[in-house]
């Protein structure tokens, strides 16, 4: 038992993963956009540090 239950958080951010994949498959590019355009950019040197 006591395996199952430290697993238990993987297993259930696993489950919310892909139920939130299928609910959203439709429109995932159009909120993969969304986001992207919420976000200040980032610039090159900001990725090197």
């Amino acid at each position: 038992m006591q395996h199952q239950v430290e697993n238990l958080q993987a297993y259930i951010e696993e489950y919310d993963y892909c139920f939130n994949r299928i609910v959203m498959i439709d429109g995932i590019f159009d909120n993969m956009l969304k986001l992207m355009m919420e976000v200040a950019p980032v610039t090159h040197k900001q990725l090197m540090c």
